[in-house]
């Protein structure tokens, strides 16, 4: 990034839903953990999402939006707690609210570097969350180029990654004004689901690890004159022949037989953020990997540059 970029935040404010939905949770209600989060301690997960298009006002259109939605997600409301009798954990959905923030960039979207990645989402203040801690951060950066970011932290106990995408897509569709979301959350706890015994929950605490593990990141330059020589052979969309590529070196890092179809696949929810189908990915992906294994017996020189560092 340029030097001389400030990322300007505005004080954070607090979230609360702005209307309600048919058969509510109660204030007060507690919602249980799953069983994999019954064994883990409560930890911090962050995405980001780059728009490249401007909207009108972005961080108070998705803060209107994020107001709305939560009527429908009320446990992302509340906070963790110990739950009456057994004392296990659980979500108390007591509508205080997620943590928003607004924020503005001095410089356009294509100049972000890595360095300034941690500036854009909010943060807890610890390796792991709280119970007073709001369960969900947002922070929507706009750029100069009229793009945006919305970097988004989460208590991973209110949902997995395709959980988030579920919400967040509510998010997108409110915001674009359509109500109400295309895919209507369960308002109250399923108890018909078995949860791990507690015999089960025991053992598995022991061997979970906690903490941050070093990660290795890659920057993997796909050139387009492989990207278009593939298009002409095979055809495909961009993201379909930059995924079948990427997913094909990491299946031959893991040594899979070539003689052996190695599918991706992707959840219709994420596709679409793509901008294709996830069975025209998941058909093109593995339709490019299994013709390379036939035709090819060492890795294609696809990669221009690979740059590691810790």
């Amino acid at each position: 990034m340029p030097s001389g970029v400030m990322i300007t935040k505005s004080s954070p404010v607090v979230v609360v839903p702005s209307e309600s939905v048919p058969a509510p949770l109660l204030t007060g209600e507690t919602v249980g953990l799953s069983s994999f989060d019954k064994c883990v301690a409560p930890f911090p997960v962050t995405m980001m999402i780059a728009f490249d298009r401007p909207i009108p006002e972005p961080a108070d259109t998705i803060k209107r939006a994020l107001s709305r939605v939560l009527g429908h997600y009320r446990p992302i409301t509340g906070r963790l707690t110990a739950g009456p009798g057994d004392g296990e954990f659980c979500i108390a959905c007591t509508d205080e609210g997620l943590t928003f923030v607004g924020a503005s960039a001095s410089c356009a979207l294509e100049d972000v570097t890595t360095a300034q990645l941690m500036d854009l989402a909010i943060r807890y203040l610890g390796d792991f969350c709280r119970d007073t801690d709001p369960l969900l951060l947002v922070q929507v950066t706009e750029f100069s180029c009229g793009g945006f970011v919305v970097g988004v932290t989460f208590n991973h106990i209110i949902a997995d990654g395709a959980g988030m995408v579920q919400f967040l897509s509510s998010v997108g569709e409110f915001a674009r004004g359509v109500s109400p979301p295309s895919v209507v959350p369960v308002q109250h706890w399923d108890d018909r689901l078995p949860g791990l015994p507690a015999s089960m929950v025991a053992p598995q605490k022991s061997t979970m690890t906690h903490g941050r593990k070093a990660l290795t990141r890659a920057d993997i330059i796909i050139p387009f004159s492989l990207i278009n020589r593939i298009k002409g052979e095979f055809g495909g969309t961009v993201f379909e022949i930059v995924a079948a590529v990427l997913w094909r070196g990491a299946a031959l890092a893991r040594s899979c037989p070539r003689t052996i179809p190695n599918p991706l696949r992707l959840s219709p929810s994420r596709a679409t953020y793509a901008g294709t189908s996830a069975p025209g990915l998941a058909t093109m992906a593995t339709a490019l990997s299994c013709s390379w294994y036939r035709q090819r017996a060492v890795p294609w020189p696809a990669v221009a540059s690979v740059t590691w560092w810790r």
